[in-house]
């Protein structure tokens, strides 16, 4: 399956689901697995399979992903009970980011 939903079969919420967000061009997890294994994630894994998704689109927001994931010990096993709220207090301040994550 190319996207964490097909092999979730779960479909809301879509974070980091979107069939929109690629990394590389490739998949949406950056081992080529599946939701399975980036619930094992650490903090560092998912934000950097965050900063490379759209070619880096959401680098510009490192520090303040990085500083709001360690302090709340977000990991992959959070990653598919973040709200778009919660990624707005992440410090992700365009809505069309926050929509396009999320």
């Amino acid at each position: 399956a190319n996207s964490i939903e097909q092999c979730n079969n779960v479909s809301t919420p879509r974070f980091p689901r979107n069939p929109s967000l690629e990394t590389n061009g490739t998949n949406y997890t950056m081992d080529g697995h599946g939701f399975d294994y980036a619930i094992n994630w650490d903090t560092e894994k998912l934000l950097g399979w965050i900063m490379e998704i759209e070619d880096g689109k959401y680098q510009k927001y490192n520090r303040e992903l990085t500083d709001g994931f360690v302090e709340e010990e977000i990991q992959g096993k959070d990653i598919d009970k973040l709200s778009e709220q919660d990624l707005k207090s992440f410090g992700l301040t365009n809505v069309g980011d926050r929509k396009g994550l999320y």
